[in-house]
């Protein structure tokens, strides 16, 4: 899809916003908030996932179909469980696992849960908890089918250029 190397695999316009925007779509999809509304008033919550975010993302420096995959997981549980609603602080974890497990099923050569535990600062045993907790909320199913994939880079494709938008007027308004 031409349109979405252009908004989103491009390396240059894509670091400096990338964690915003992850945090931003798993925040508002962890707790059931507008996407719109976390993007132009983020809450404190956010601020804080943000940087969290921008921490794994730049210290891992994880390939980007890693974060894509990871961000289907989430929204795969979502999909299944509309009803789940993680306490504030709780998507850390939830990226965090999703993270790894992406990672675990594409990349060879992994990183141990001692080490996302070390670059995080969760505790392991929790990270080892969460993790078998969202095995299980995905069916042990990791899986993601060619289709499938490719109509989730088009919704990420369509949040990008939203997320763009917003973030392009809020800033013009502050001009």
């Amino acid at each position: 899809n031409t349109m979405l190397s252009k908004t989103v695999l491009t390396p240059a316009s894509l670091s400096p916003t990338l964690p915003l925007f992850v945090a931003t779509l798993v925040y508002s999809m962890w707790h059931g908030t507008s996407f719109t509304q976390a993007t132009l008033q983020p809450s404190a919550g956010l601020q804080y996932f943000t940087k969290f975010t921008a921490n794994i993302l730049k210290t891992t420096s994880l390939p980007f179909s890693v974060v894509i995959l990871a961000l289907k997981y989430i929204h795969r549980i979502k999909s299944r469980r509309p009803d789940l609603k993680g306490a504030e602080g709780s998507e850390c974890r939830l990226l965090l696992c999703a993270l790894m497990l992406s990672m675990k099923y594409l990349v060879d050569n992994t990183y141990s849960n001692k080490t996302w535990h070390k670059v995080s600062k969760i505790p392991l045993q929790e990270i080892n908890i969460t993790e078998i907790e969202f095995m299980g909320q995905l069916g042990y199913d990791l899986h993601v089918s060619e289709e499938e994939y490719f109509v989730w880079i088009q919704d990420v494709d369509e949040a990008v250029t939203k997320f763009r938008s917003l973030t392009r007027s809020e800033s013009q308004e502050h001009v």
